[in-house]
């Protein structure tokens, strides 16, 4: 970067230069860092605007310390240690230290390293925090790698469980590069910290970067061994083919990447405190929604470079709550569309409900006809489903899937009518479970009807029972109830198209 700004002093060598760079250091080219270099902006999304009077303050608070417009490395490591006692001088300070050239923070660096995890605690103001990630990503454009090593190490977990004769070791860059996720394994108030998690996030992309250059490396400095006597590759017993080496280097390259897109989607969950109190600490929730849209820009990034990525994550499946938030929040999940009926025939139950809740976030956001089509798949797959399955399972999977096919029926109405059909069926089915031998004539009366109800049948069914679909007898148990409502405001929603 260094030499992309100044161009005119290095001539022609500065393409050459980073045409090195890129093949030998490629995390050292991350795309977002050269944009945000581009445009002036080093700080990701998290931007510390300096007003004229701020920049007042910050000078005369310089001038009262008196100082000559400079803040020392003793003063800034005394403001530090008093970060979580909102001391006054911590905030001019930083505020200072923003407005200074990446090469002249270089002697601040260890101390901003060690405030980092006393950043994460939960009285610091953001204000703080914010100041720290700019300053951060400031000193990223002149020492990365150092940078990321020192980082790493700071805001890293340390078991204390373990006995005290095995000391934690430091990072090294050769351990990061070969274990990328060691990098997630740090303070648990990380992932609640927007501003410090944006931090781990980008030395997570860089360490991924070089894995796989690493592995390129590897692959390319130890070739197979050739044969002396008929000039080909030695491909005996135990042996393997270059084309069965780079498929390796594909699976590691994919497994390390799919297990850092899962870590990253259980960060994504709320957490016990959050679930038991929802209406409290609504920073709380809006560092939840942050660390989310966080995550959903990494995902986005990483399906871009990767197609083949989305097709893995999504079949090796994760909690169905972070599906709307995918969906919504990664642009690059419309590649789903293309493998929605490939995921639906897998033999496992699961999958299947899966892909169905998947397919139903897709069909609200991406409202097309083919969307439409996995929808009518959906609703098939379903009705054949229900008379495959035991009934305790059947059970769990109408109530679970009721969710989506009202999905379905927001982005398409014309779709009510075979979702309510579909959902009636299931009722007749399910009466006949909860009034096994009770209500023999009930249930040969809803057997004999077999026929595809209408608009008009269904609106006439819904006024007899005075707002829900008669339909015999079991309403009190909650199954049968939980249907009927579903009936009730589909017939509502046919009745208005």
């Amino acid at each position: 970067m260094f030499a992309d700004r100044h161009h005119s002093w290095y001539g022609n060598l500065s393409p050459l230069l980073v045409r090195l760079l890129s093949t030998l250091l490629p995390e050292l080219c991350l795309v977002g860092d050269w944009l945000e270099d581009e445009d002036g902006c080093l700080s990701v999304g998290c931007d510390v605007k300096l007003t004229e009077d701020v920049k007042t303050f910050t000078l005369g608070w310089v001038k009262h310390q008196g100082r000559k417009n400079s803040v020392t490395p003793l003063q800034l490591r005394t403001a530090l240690r008093t970060l979580s006692t909102a001391d006054p001088n911590t905030l001019p300070c930083l505020l200072h230290l923003t407005r200074q050239r990446p090469e002249h923070l270089i002697p601040y660096m260890g101390d901003l390293m060690t405030s980092l995890k006393v950043a994460l605690d939960y009285i610091v103001p953001r204000r703080v925090q914010l100041l720290l990630h700019n300053i951060w990503f400031r000193l990223n454009t002149i020492i990365p790698r150092r940078l990321w090593l020192q980082t790493a190490n700071s805001l890293r977990h340390h078991d204390t469980s373990t006995s005290a004769a095995l000391p934690c070791l430091d990072y090294t860059h050769e351990m990061l590069t070969v274990d990328p996720l060691s990098v997630l394994r740090c303070d648990a108030r990380v992932f609640r910290c927007p501003p410090i998690f944006g931090i781990v996030l980008h030395i997570l992309t860089a360490y991924l970067a070089a894995a796989k250059a690493h592995l390129a490396a590897y692959a390319s400095l130890n070739p197979l061994e050739m044969s002396v006597s008929s000039g080909h590759r030695q491909e005996g017993k135990g042996s393997t083919t270059e084309l069965e080496r780079e498929a390796l280097r594909l699976a590691i390259e994919n497994t390390q990447d799919s297990v850092a897109t899962q870590l990253l989607l259980e960060i994504c969950l709320p957490n016990d405190q959050e679930q038991q109190q929802p209406d409290r600490g609504n920073r709380q929730l809006s560092n939840l929604q942050q660390i989310r849209c966080q995550v959903c820009s990494f995902l986005h990034q990483a399906f871009i470079s990767s197609p083949t990525l989305v097709k893995l994550v999504q079949f090796q499946g994760y909690h169905l709550d972070l599906i709307p938030v995918l969906v919504s929040g990664v642009p690059s999940m419309h590649i789903c569309r293309g493998f929605l009926a490939e995921l639906l025939s897998q033999p496992q139950l699961s999958k299947q409900l899966f892909a169905i809740h998947l397919a139903s976030h897709l069909a609200l956001q991406y409202p097309l006809v083919e969307t439409m089509e996995v929808g009518r798949l959906c609703f098939s797959h379903l009705v054949s489903m229900f008379e495959s399955q035991p009934k305790e399972i059947c059970k769990e999977v109408v109530l679970s899937i009721v969710p989506a096919v009202c999905c379905f029926c927001c982005a398409f109405p014309l779709l009510c009518e075979e979702a309510a059909s579909l959902l009636l069926h299931l009722l007749r089915v399910a009466l006949s479970w909860v009034s096994a031998g009770s209500a023999v004539s009930t249930i040969s009366q809803v057997r004999s009807s077999r026929s595809v109800f209408t608009v008009t049948q269904l609106s006439n069914e819904r006024k007899s029972s005075n707002g829900q679909v008669s339909l015999g007898g079991g309403r009190d148990h909650p199954f049968i109830h939980t249907l009927q409502k579903v009936v009730s405001d589909l017939v509502d929603t046919m009745r208005q198209w």
